[in-house]
């Protein structure tokens, strides 16, 4: 293994690391790569430090949220973090998870009914329930109902526009009385 630092050297950038300072910081100290110095800490097993996005009064307010009912979903969309990063800040505060269903029974019926009965797509009935597509099709899914192809939703479509359709007779005639031969 080919090192760049000595072990004197790497015992120092831990102590860095250690006392407050950013791997960024102590990589443009040393002139290398912020990676290099996440290598160095990983190899010698230093716990890492969680970097912030949120303040405490913001992480506070996100388990209030959640606990009030607010989905992870909807507060992702609040907040510069994603749904798996609301989860996880959740887990950490130790907050007792939901089973994370988007509907309640009758709504699944009511979705599957709008399905199946009036034909309605999955893009149609996620901006009905402003929900994603996805949640619609687990729903869809998990009430075994059979989805439809994007190939037969094509096929079965309505048209935009009304076709415009002549018939073989007409264009016939129009084509005599301005005197083309068909």
């Amino acid at each position: 293994m080919n090192r760049k630092f000595t072990d004197e050297q790497e015992q120092q950038i831990i102590s860095s690391y250690l006392g407050g300072e950013s791997p960024k910081k102590i990589a443009e100290t040393l002139g290398t790569s912020d990676v290099t110095i996440r290598n160095i800490l990983t190899r010698h097993y230093v716990p890492r430090r969680r970097t912030r996005k949120l303040s405490h009064s913001q992480e506070s307010e996100v388990v209030k949220l959640y606990v009030q009912g607010k989905s992870s979903v909807e507060i992702a969309k609040l907040y510069p973090l994603s749904q798996k990063a609301i989860r996880n800040l959740l887990q950490a505060h130790n907050v007792d998870m939901r089973d994370g269903k988007l509907f309640d029974e009758e709504k699944e019926k009511l979705i599957c009914k709008k399905y199946l009965e009036d034909r309605k797509s999955t893009n149609q009935l996620a901006a009905e329930f402003t929900c994603s597509k996805e949640a619609i099709r687990r729903v869809l899914l998990n009430n075994n109902v059979e989805t439809r192809s994007r190939k037969w939703a094509w096929m079965h479509r309505k048209p935009k526009y009304k076709k415009m359709t002549i018939s073989f007779r007409k264009l016939i005639t129009r084509r005599n009385r301005t005197g083309l031969e068909c």
